[in-house]
């Protein structure tokens, strides 16, 4: 008997199971596959953008934390507010701040969150 290969089974040349056992193990599971920390932040930053209208801001931070924010006017609908939070889940922290220029919500990225300001991306 080889590895992999269990009592009983024989070696009799039948072709590989069709169906589910054909899919990567990760699919199977649910398990999407890792994707860059850039690609990440770009994901995050289009969709913030297509949701509020507004340009997203990416910064760079203290410890490796890359922020993607955008100012919101107001979530009142809920199924808009409820794919904003669906977006926003998909970052490692996710928050929001209000200020007296207006609302934001955040996603950060990689790194560890370090108390310090943030430097604007170019």
């Amino acid at each position: 008997m080889t590895i992999g290969q269990s009592e009983g089974s024989g070696q009799s040349g039948a072709a590989p199971p069709a169906g589910r056992e054909r899919e990567p193990l990760g699919r199977r599971l649910g398990i999407t596959p890792l994707r860059t920390v850039q690609e990440r932040v770009s994901h995050i930053a289009a969709e913030l953008g297509r949701l509020t209208g507004d340009r997203p801001s990416v910064t760079w931070g203290d410890g490796g934390v890359l922020r993607v924010s955008v100012r919101v006017l107001g979530l009142h609908d809920a199924e808009l507010a409820t794919a904003v939070l669906e977006v926003l889940g998909q970052g490692d922290r996710y928050g929001h701040r209000r200020t007296s220029q207006g609302e934001y919500v955040w996603a950060e990225i990689g790194g560890k969150r370090v108390a310090g300001s943030n430097r604007r991306l170019k």
